[in-house]
Order: C-alpha cells, then sequence, then structure tokens
C-alpha cells in the first residue's frame, strides 16, 4: 500500500493570512501617524491654540533643541525591535534586549528635556502640578495624623492651599513624597552627594538646595516607578500574549504620547497600582486563584488613595468580567465571577480595616469627602464646558498612538465578539461616561489610567500576538508596529511643553 501523502496546505495558507495582516497593520500605522504628526506639525506651525483657557498645551519653545535630544530614541527603537525579532522567534537574549530598551527609555524621558533637572525641579515644585504634592509633604509633621485627619484639609479654599492639585486628589500622592523626602533627606551641613552637586555644578543657591533636592528626588522616584509599571504591563500582557506580543502591547500601554509627556509625574506612575490590579484580577480570573483576586482588591484600595481613577478602572474590569462570566455560565462563569469577587473585596477589606486600625485612617469616609470636595472644585476651575465638550475629545485623540489604533483596526477587522471585546467597549463605556459627567479637559493626562484595560481588550484576542502564524511575518509585522509607536511617540514629544516647563523657565514667570 502507498503511503497516505499528509495535507499540506496549512504552510500555504498561514502565509496567505499572514500577509493581508501585515498590509493592514502597514496601513493603520501609516494613516494614524500621518493625522496625528501631521495634524500637530500644522498647529505648531500655524499657532493654532491647543486647548482653551488655564488648560491649553503650548508648544516647546525649543523645539529645534528637543528634535536633536529625540534622535536616542532611534537607539531605543532599535534595541526593542530587536528584541521583539527575537522573542518572535524564540531566540536567545530576547528578553535582556527588552529590558535594556526600558532602561534607556528611562534614562532618555529623565535626561532628554532641555536643561532636565531645571524641568525636573520646575514640574516638582509647581503648584499646579505635582510640584503641590511635594510642598505639600515638606509640610506635614506626622504622617499618621495627616492621612487621619485629611478631610479636614479638604476644607480649605484654592487660594489657601496655592491651588487645586493636593485639593483633588486623595492623600496617597502627598504620602509618596513624604515617604521619598525621609528615606532619602537632604544634607546641607555638611552638603550631601546630590546637594554638592547641585551647588558646585549648578550654582543653587545654598537657601534653594534643601527645595531643589527635595523635587529632584522624587522626580526620580516617580520616573523608576514608571518603569515598573513598564514590566507590570508586560506581565499583565502575558496572561494572554505571547512574550513578542507582550512585549509590543506592553510598549504601546506605557510609551505613547499621553504618557512621555508627564514623565515623571504622577499621572504615569500611578499605572504600576493600575497594572498591578489589573494583573491580579484577571490572573485570578484565569488561573481560579482566589489569592491573585485578593491581591487586586488590596491594591486597589492603595491606588483609590492616590488617585480616584482606580475606581473607575475596577468598574470597567469588573463590568467586562461579569458580561464574560454571563456569557459562559454554563463552563462555570457565574461561580468564577463569585469567587474572584469575593476575594477582591476580601483583599480591599484587609487593606481597608489595617489602615483604620493601625493608624485610625478612614479611607471610604475621606474617599467619599474627596469625590464632594472634587465636583465642588469643577465650578473654581476657569474653563467653557461648551467648548471643553467640542474639544476635549479631539485633543485627546492627537495624543494618541500608531500601536493603539493598529489593534484597533486589527481588532475590527476581527469582528467577532469575545472577552477582549467586551473588555475594551466596557472600558471606552466607562470613559464616556466620565466624558459626559464634565471630564472633558486635560484628558491626555487624566485617561492616561485607562490606556492598559482598553489596549489589552484590543489585544489580547489577536492571533498575531498570541504567536499564532508564521513567525518571520510575524516578527516583521511586529517589529514594524513597535518601530512606528516608538519613533512616532519621540516625533510627537518634540512638539509639545505640557507642563509649561520651558516656558516659565525660559519667561522667568515661574509661579504666576
Amino acid at each position: 500500500m502507498s503511503k497516505r501523502r499528509a495535507p499540506a496546505p496549512r504552510v500555504a495558507k498561514q502565509k496567505m493570512v499572514a500577509a493581508p495582516r501585515s498590509r493592514l497593520i502597514a496601513h493603520w500605522l501609516a494613516a494614524s501617524f500621518v493625522t496625528v504628526i501631521g495634524t500637530l506639525l500644522v498647529m505648531s506651525t500655524t499657532g493654532v491654540r491647543f486647548g482653551q483657557g488655564y488648560f491649553a498645551y503650548r508648544y516647546s519653545p525649543v523645539k529645534d533643541l528637543r528634535t536633536v535630544r529625540s534622535t536616542f530614541v532611534i537607539c531605543i527603537a532599535a534595541l526593542a525591535a530587536g528584541a521583539v525579532w527575537r522573542l518572535s522567534l524564540k531566540q536567545k537574549w530576547g528578553g535582556i534586549m527588552l529590558t535594556g530598551a526600558l532602561a534607556l527609555a528611562a534614562g532618555w524621558l529623565w535626561g532628554a528635556p532641555p536643561t532636565p533637572l531645571a524641568q525636573h525641579a520646575f514640574n516638582l515644585r509647581s503648584m499646579s502640578s505635582d510640584g503641590a504634592f511635594v510642598t505639600e509633604a515638606e509640610n506635614v509633621t506626622a504622617l499618621r495624623g495627616y492621612l487621619r485627619m485629611f478631610d479636614e484639609r479638604l476644607k480649605r479654599t484654592p487660594k489657601e492651599m496655592g491651588g487645586t492639585r493636593v485639593l483633588s486628589n486623595p492623600p496617597g500622592m502627598t504620602a509618596i513624597a513624604y515617604a521619598v523626602i525621609h528615606a532619602w533627606p537632604p544634607r546641607v551641613e555638611p552638603l550631601g552627594g546630590i546637594e554638592k552637586i547641585l551647588v558646585e555644578q549648578f550654582d543653587i543657591p545654598a537657601t534653594n538646595v534643601t527645595i531643589v533636592s527635595n523635587s529632584l528626588k522624587v522626580a526620580a522616584f516617580l520616573c523608576a516607578v514608571w518603569a515598573l509599571a513598564c514590566v507590570a504591563a508586560y506581565f499583565l500582557a502575558r496572561l494572554y500574549l505571547s512574550p513578542a506580543g507582550a512585549a509590543v502591547v506592553a510598549i504601546v500601554m506605557c510609551f505613547n504620547p499621553m504618557t512621555v509627556h508627564f514623565v515623571p509625574g504622577k499621572d504615569p506612575a500611578q499605572l504600576l497600582t493600575i497594572n498591578l490590579m489589573l494583573l491580579g484580577w484577571l490572573a485570578g480570573w484565569e488561573k481560579r486563584n482566589c489569592l491573585w483576586a485578593a491581591g487586586a482588591g488590596a491594591i486597589g484600595v492603595v491606588g483609590a488613595t492616590i488617585g480616584l481613577i482606580h475606581i473607575w478602572i475596577a468598574l470597567a474590569m469588573v463590568i467586562a468580567t461579569a458580561w464574560e462570566g454571563w456569557v459562559s455560565r454554563e463552563r462555570g462563569g457565574i461561580k468564577r465571577l463569585t469567587a474572584n469577587g469575593t476575594a477582591a473585596l476580601a483583599g480591599a477589606a484587609a487593606v481597608l480595616i489595617g489602615a483604620y486600625v493601625s493608624i485610625g485612617w478612614n479611607i471610604p469616609l475621606q474617599t467619599f469627602a474627596e469625590i464632594r470636595r472634587f465636583e465642588g472644585l469643577q465650578e473654581t476651575f476657569e474653563r467653557n464646558p461648551a467648548i471643553w465638550f467640542a474639544i476635549g475629545l479631539p485633543s485627546f485623540l492627537l495624543f494618541t498612538s500608531p500601536g493603539l489604533w493598529t489593534l484597533v483596526g486589527l481588532r475590527a477587522h476581527q469582528r467577532s465578539m469575545d472577552f477582549g471585546g467586551r473588555m475594551a467597549l466596557c472600558t471606552g463605556a466607562v470613559m464616556v461616561i466620565t466624558y459626559l459627567m464634565g471630564v472633558t479637559y486635560e484628558l491626555p493626562r487624566l485617561w492616561v489610567a485607562f490606556l492598559p484595560l482598553l489596549t489589552l481588550g484590543l489585544a489580547m484576542d489577536l492571533g498575531l500576538l498570541k504567536g499564532q502564524g508564521m513567525h518571520r511575518p510575524v516578527a516583521k509585522a511586529l517589529v514594524l508596529m513597535v518601530t512606528v509607536q516608538i519613533l512616532a511617540t519621540a516625533m510627537h514629544w518634540t512638539f509639545l511643553d505640557v507642563r509649561e516647563a520651558e516656558y516659565r523657565l525660559l519667561s522667568k514667570r515661574f509661579y504666576e
């Protein structure tokens, strides 16, 4: 008997699948790159005001210098692309190269701004920016009492506080700044290592060296936390994707215009608690492990003491999982959801009870007080709600990245409704709700927190990112995504001075 031939069209079929998918990726990358960068180029060239009132973003007055400094990103893009290529082909050194790319990215974000120490010191001293938390921390005599009585602090006016930044946020960021300052206190007599460099090499007056030192130390800590958030994003994506796919998604989550413009800062740094919360919840869901879910609840409470946006992220996450549990109820989806939710509540309760018993910090009471205070502060912001309702979303879209839009295109091309699709829809719905509630200003900064869940939802069911198909075509497509994502983000960074540090340092109008 002759041997039966094995059907061999499988390889050809994979090639046919990979080719149109690669063209689709190229089309979405090109279209989004031209739209976002082209629009910014036209706006900056013609001097179109980017926003309205106090919340308008300024164009960089030293764009040429920023452009020169952005060329270093080519090295980051090359290393990241090489890492993705090797991970796609299951070759050695991919993980080490990815770690190296992250280290270079963190170093670039710290040193890339013109006169970086001056900019970081200003941003972490400005009362309209994250400097409000550092200044507040310097005035805290006892952290335990401050946290316990923070709801009384909320009764003060913006004029008394020098701004609304502290009043519109929970006390967690102030506590972090306090911890950094006291764990690494400034040394003036005699001068410590950093203080000596500031005085001798940067001519900082001895009377100002303490506040500059404190600001730079908190800035360095926040930059390091952003790097850790990137690591957490990778492991979050690894729940569903291949190593190469997870690397691509982590880069889209964390290295994009919405993050790089505000690093070092509170909003990109809180991606760490967001990513860890999502990791705990989804790992508990997928692995049926209540310890992971309990960790998610505990981290969610800690994150909510830093930014109330964690509550909205948790809402979208739970709704998406409940939807998935209902669809898969015949496979025990409702039971899994109940177990996950119960464990998460137990973890959250442990933190709440621990905080109250140990230092008398009533986190739920203060959270409700913070929400009421935030609603009252909306009326004090100098903005036209009608104008911001019209320009808020377009402003946000101009901070989106080619990688995100490519995932949108791939997800739409797939058309099926699965867990990832439900997650992306729920995240988008929650974002719309916050928009309709009136949070239409500063969306590029405020909506940074939604990127992990939105990006993961768009990516988690794509076969391209799961490692399916021919390896080399997939590797080429993923390398293209990473390269364009990183380079487009660097180009975006050259246009704007979003926190006005350069404008104020050049004009000497520091705190007006």
